[in-house]
């Protein structure tokens, strides 16, 4: 089975071109661009507003978050959500989770008692 998630896009790493495409996309104004800008960039544009502008003026409308099509093996099921879901374990321990419905999050090992009573081990025959 696969589902579409959304790819998580760094804003601070993105080039000031894709942030005014997908500002333009979302239907901001120039002023209102800039704001988001200054602001992704946390206080600390690397252009300034003239040039800013000048690039929004000419960019094509585009969303920055792509969807991605991945492969799902639900592993368990979300108690709280009642939807099934695939865990995997990173490397310092995390739990990076899957819905059947798109949604990611991530679970750190600071709640691990938490995460055990939610997600619960999931045998697929047993539907």
């Amino acid at each position: 089975m696969k589902v579409k998630i959304r790819r998580v896009v760094n804003r601070f790493e993105a080039t000031p071109a894709e942030l005014a495409a997908d500002y333009k996309f979302r239907g901001l104004d120039k002023y209102q661009a800039w704001d988001s800008f200054v602001i992704d960039r946390g206080l600390r544009p690397e252009i300034n507003a003239k040039d800013f502008y000048l690039v929004y003026s000419e960019i094509v409308p585009d969303d920055l978050e792509k969807f991605d099509e991945v492969d799902f093996y639900p592993t368990h099921l979300d108690a709280l959500l009642e939807r099934k879901c695939q865990v995997t374990t990173t490397e310092d321990g995390a739990h990076h989770i899957v819905w059947d419905f798109g949604m990611t999050g991530m679970y750190p090992l600071l709640y691990e008692d938490e995460f055990n009573r939610r997600f619960l081990p999931f045998d697929g025959n047993k539907e």
